[in-house]
């Protein structure tokens, strides 16, 4: 049976990655939610140091403006793709990729004991393993409110988008496992900037 290893309140199995400790202060996690922008244009006017490391997270850590220091997502198969765009584009140095399992271009492998079924909450796991202090989300409201890139409102056919009490019982086992995170893992480490992932973990000071 594959050893377990606590890797600051992240339980993992195996071998740990490389990266695993080696970091230190307060991570940006970077997901695809609509109100991305806003919550960044809101963190940074509520915190003007802006002294963050950044993690991208799918299309948001593609899009994202800066210096990338992480890319997660639970998509591996993706990464090959995403990675050598965002460092081609944005003209930056090396980025550290995550993923949970091992696929081309993925440096870092995480075997989590306590699952991870979205890649926003996957993201702050890891980035939590990997040592920071504290994660805040960005783009990762867990509601209904569609993504960034979507097509504005009136594009798509009547009952097309899902209310969100339907989002929420469809996906009740993933609402769980941020609200069993939030206790047994977070332990108020990990924040968030909007919608239902703000009113389980609450907003940065």
């Amino acid at each position: 049976m594959p050893s377990t290893t606590s890797l600051n309140g992240i339980e993992i199995t195996g071998d740990p990655p490389k990266v695993a400790g080696n970091f230190l202060g307060r991570c940006l996690v970077i997901g695809s939610g609509a109100c991305l922008w806003d919550d960044a244009r809101k963190l940074y006017r509520h915190d003007s140091e802006n002294k963050y490391d950044y993690c991208g997270v799918n299309f948001g850590g593609y899009f994202w403006p800066y210096p990338l220091k992480h890319f997660c997502s639970l998509h591996a198969n993706y990464i090959q793709y995403w990675l050598p765009l965002r460092l081609k584009t944005f003209s930056q140095g090396w980025i550290h990729s995550h993923a949970a399992k091992k696929e081309p271009a993925v440096e870092n492998v995480w075997n989590l004991v306590r699952p991870a079924a979205m890649s926003g909450l996957f993201a702050a796991k890891a980035m939590l393993a990997c040592g920071y202090d504290e994660v805040i989300l960005l783009g990762n409201p867990m509601d209904d409110t569609g993504h960034f890139y979507d097509p504005p409102p009136g594009m798509l056919a009547p009952g097309e988008q899902a209310s969100w009490e339907s989002m929420r019982y469809r996906h009740r086992e993933n609402m769980l496992e941020w609200e069993q995170a939030s206790i047994d893992e977070f332990k108020g480490r990990v924040k968030s900037m909007s919608g239902y992932t703000r009113d389980l973990l609450g907003e940065p000071k």
